[in-house]
């Protein structure tokens, strides 16, 4: 039985979440504590976003799930343009 084009779209890029959801962590991990250091300046709405990332109010599960729900809303989205 042919799967539904949600399902295929969501389990092909499904995958790819949680290396990119990682991979975008590590490097706010890494201008956070570069921020800390204040080895560089970041304007407020970066520095609050670096802050809680420090802070672990922001945590890699955390964009891994926002990220999911993206890519759904997206996929859904593209269908609902293509099919109507």
């Amino acid at each position: 039985m042919p799967q539904c084009p949600a399902r295929k779209l969501k389990k092909k890029n499904g995958r790819y979440v949680p290396n990119a959801a990682g991979a975008v962590y590590d490097v706010l991990k890494e201008m956070a504590q570069s921020h800390a250091l204040k080895r560089k300046r970041y304007e407020d709405e970066d520095a609050d976003l670096l802050d809680k990332v420090s802070a672990r109010l922001i945590t890699k599960d955390m964009l891994t799930e926002k990220l999911s729900q993206h890519v759904e809303k997206v996929i859904h989205f593209n269908l609902l343009v293509k099919y109507f």
